[in-house]
Protein backbone atom coordinates (compact mmCIF):
# COMPACT_ATOMS: atom_id res chain seq x y z
CA UNK A 1 0.00 0.00 0.00
CA UNK A 2 2.87 2.36 0.74
CA UNK A 3 4.07 1.96 -2.82
CA UNK A 4 0.73 3.07 -4.26
CA UNK A 5 0.65 6.12 -2.03
CA UNK A 6 4.20 7.21 -2.78
CA UNK A 7 4.41 6.40 -6.51
CA UNK A 8 1.94 9.07 -7.73
CA UNK A 9 3.78 11.76 -5.77
CA UNK A 10 7.14 10.74 -7.22
CA UNK A 11 5.67 10.56 -10.72
CA UNK A 12 4.15 14.02 -10.34
CA UNK A 13 7.55 15.47 -9.40
CA UNK A 14 9.22 13.67 -12.33
CA UNK A 15 6.49 14.83 -14.71
CA UNK A 16 6.75 18.46 -13.62
CA UNK A 17 10.53 18.41 -14.00
CA UNK A 18 10.44 16.64 -17.37
CA UNK A 19 12.41 13.68 -16.07
CA UNK A 20 11.74 10.32 -17.80
CA UNK A 21 9.35 12.09 -20.14
CA UNK A 22 7.20 9.58 -22.08
CA UNK A 23 8.64 6.77 -19.95
CA UNK A 24 6.71 7.15 -16.69
CA UNK A 25 4.44 4.13 -17.10
CA UNK A 26 7.44 1.91 -17.77
CA UNK A 27 9.22 3.41 -14.77
CA UNK A 28 6.13 2.73 -12.66
CA UNK A 29 6.00 -0.92 -13.71
CA UNK A 30 9.72 -1.47 -13.12
CA UNK A 31 9.49 0.15 -9.69
CA UNK A 32 6.43 -1.95 -8.87
CA UNK A 33 8.21 -5.11 -10.00
CA UNK A 34 11.13 -4.29 -7.70
CA UNK A 35 8.78 -3.54 -4.79
CA UNK A 36 6.83 -6.78 -5.24
CA UNK A 37 9.96 -8.86 -5.73
CA UNK A 38 11.31 -7.67 -2.39
CA UNK A 39 8.03 -7.89 -0.47
CA UNK A 40 7.32 -11.42 -1.71
CA UNK A 41 10.18 -12.65 0.48
CA UNK A 42 8.11 -11.87 3.59
CA UNK A 43 4.80 -13.27 2.30
CA UNK A 44 3.76 -16.84 3.12
CA UNK A 45 3.54 -17.98 -0.51
CA UNK A 46 4.49 -21.36 -1.92
CA UNK A 47 8.12 -21.33 -2.99
CA UNK A 48 9.46 -22.86 -6.17
CA UNK A 49 13.03 -23.26 -7.33
CA UNK A 50 15.70 -21.04 -5.77
CA UNK A 51 13.21 -20.27 -2.96
CA UNK A 52 11.30 -17.80 -5.15
CA UNK A 53 7.51 -17.46 -5.28
CA UNK A 54 5.53 -17.71 -8.52
CA UNK A 55 5.10 -13.93 -8.58
CA UNK A 56 8.85 -13.43 -8.28
CA UNK A 57 9.45 -15.73 -11.26
CA UNK A 58 6.91 -13.72 -13.26
CA UNK A 59 8.76 -10.54 -12.34
CA UNK A 60 12.03 -12.06 -13.53
CA UNK A 61 10.36 -12.67 -16.90
CA UNK A 62 8.57 -9.33 -17.27
CA UNK A 63 11.37 -7.04 -16.08
CA UNK A 64 13.68 -7.68 -19.08
CA UNK A 65 10.70 -7.16 -21.38
CA UNK A 66 9.97 -3.74 -19.90
CA UNK A 67 13.65 -2.79 -19.89
CA UNK A 68 13.74 -3.78 -23.56
CA UNK A 69 10.86 -1.38 -24.28
CA UNK A 70 12.80 1.51 -22.84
Amino acid sequence: MEFHLLAPLIHLVLLRNGIFRCQLIKLYFLAYFAYRFITEFISPEIRLRLDLAVYQWAILIFTPAFVGLW
